[in-house]
């Protein structure tokens, strides 16, 4: 079969640069290409840097969706199916707000991908695609592929050397997708070679970490940073604010390459921290 994935086109708030859509590839797709067997042809549009072309003939296509790209996300969809060729959404949007998608493809995936990437692909070959595909245990992170770069065509991005060393977060902020309910609760960190092998990947010295929170597992982050983190990098990451309680995780970043770290406030406002269930931000701290 041939397999297109799509990632459209984000929308840009009044104060982002266009540069925004050019910032980084679609990670998730890059996995997916790395999951689907060799036997299938694999290709991957994102309509930040270049066109979707809509008049073509893949036999599946996968759509990653996200709020701010949902209704794109419909338009590229209903082109398809139009046309007889079936779409499969997956991604943040579709795993918090499921029955919003469904009208919008013959198939979503809740949650993530790893354990059921081969059947969609199979009842995909055989006709038989399912309305819903959700995994229904905790993802082994260890099976979670390198992802496969040479899929896009790294000229078009400011920034390629990007790779989540973990998932999830130990806090429930209430606007956070990690908050949803089909979502695994708390933290998980990847086998640290399976990191060590991402970041070998990339082939670069500067390395952009975009996990939700780089530290939702402090022990492992600083076992991880003592132990294995390879040496003349350049790296940068985001984390909860609870990392001012680690000064020895910040020492350790420091020393290690680490120049900037993303921090969410949101708000300085107890009554709105509480309103929104940010436990771990606190005024008086």
């Amino acid at each position: 079969m041939w397999i297109k994935l799509i990632a459209p086109r984000v929308t840009l708030r009044l104060l982002d640069s266009a540069f925004k859509r050019h910032m980084a590839p679609p990670l998730s797709l890059l996995v997916l290409g790395a999951l689907t067997p060799r036997e299938h042809k694999v290709t991957i549009e994102d309509e930040n840097v270049e066109r979707v072309h809509l008049d073509d003939m893949p036999d599946l296509v996968g759509i990653t969706v996200k709020a701010d790209t949902a209704y794109r996300s419909y338009e590229i969809s209903r082109a398809y199916r139009e046309r007889g060729i079936p779409v499969i959404m997956g991604g943040i949007h579709p795993t918090a707000c499921p029955e919003e998608n469904l009208g919008h493809a013959d198939a979503i995936v809740i949650g993530e991908a790893e354990e059921v990437w081969d059947t969609v692909l199979n009842d995909a070959r055989n006709g038989q695609l399912k309305p819903i595909y959700r995994h229904t245990r905790t993802t082994d992170l260890a099976r979670s592929p390198v992802p496969r770069w040479e899929l896009i065509k790294g000229k078009n991005y400011l920034y390629t050397s990007t790779l989540c060393a973990g998932r999830g977060c130990p806090w429930q902020c209430a606007f956070c997708y990690n908050s949803s309910p089909n979502i695994t609760r708390g933290h998980r960190m990847k086998p640290y070679q399976h990191i060590l092998k991402e970041i070998e990947s990339t082939g670069s010295r500067q390395i952009m970490f975009i996990d939700d929170n780089f530290i939702g597992n402090p022990e492992k982050a600083r076992y991880f940073l003592q132990n294995c983190m390879p040496s003349g990098l350049t790296w940068h990451t985001a984390v909860s604010v609870d990392i001012g309680k680690h000064d020895d995780i910040l020492d350790l970043m420091a020393s290690t390459g680490c120049k900037s770290l993303f921090i969410g406030f949101e708000t300085l406002n107890e009554k709105n921290l509480s309103g929104c269930s940010k436990r771990q931000n606190k005024i008086d701290e």
